[in-house]
């Protein structure tokens, strides 16, 4: 059993890009989740700065724009210019506290994966909802927009931020309300445990 989790945390999941944005002869790197055929889901901050976008799936890479973003739960929608043959992650129910979660990015430029227990919900300002997860995992560089998958490798939140052994990231019943207009695979029922 252990081997197998070492394998899968060494092998890249084809859903999960590397997002560039190339800015004069800078290129800064993000990672990001393909949740439609043409639609990949980062963080607003790695995309921000409104340079050239490629999206790197393996030895695949498209030119992608910004389509939606929403600077408060730190996200953003990219349409790629050219949609690869590469099955979608759906996205999952919001989870519940003490569930086994998995972070996957590309900082770095070499895919990781790390996995660790959602350990509560919190808010970015006193007037937002807690729609926030925070789990114990180490996020990278590189990794922000990444996706926080529950064990059945479905996307339930958008990492934002690490520190001190800890990652947070928007959960799914966030990144659904962001996506509103948008078909997405999956529309679960949204609930929040506390």
């Amino acid at each position: 059993m252990q081997l197998l989790l070492l394998f899968l945390m060494l092998t890249s999941n084809p859903a999960v890009a590397r997002v560039n944005v190339a800015i004069g002869n800078i290129t800064y790197h993000g990672s990001g989740t393909l949740i439609t055929s043409d639609i990949v889901i980062t963080n607003w901050h790695v995309v921000r700065d409104k340079g050239d976008i490629t999206v790197e799936f393996g030895k695949f890479t498209t030119k992608a724009r910004v389509i939606k973003i929403d600077k408060t739960w730190d996200l953003a929608a990219l349409r790629l210019e050219t949609k690869p043959k590469i099955k979608p992650i759906k996205i999952g129910k919001v989870p519940r506290i003490g569930d086994k979660l998995t972070i996957a990015g590309y900082g770095s430029g070499n895919y990781q994966q790390s996995t660790g227990k959602l350990i509560k919900f919190c808010a970015p300002g006193r007037t937002e909802p807690d729609d926030i997860l925070e789990l114990k995992a180490t996020a990278r560089n590189g990794d922000s927009g990444g996706p926080i998958l529950n064990q059945k490798g479905e996307l339930v939140g958008v990492l934002f931020g690490s520190i001190n052994g800890l990652t947070n990231g928007s959960h799914s019943g966030r990144i659904l309300k962001f996506l509103k207009g948008y078909n997405v695979p999956k529309k679960p029922k949204i609930i929040l445990y506390r």
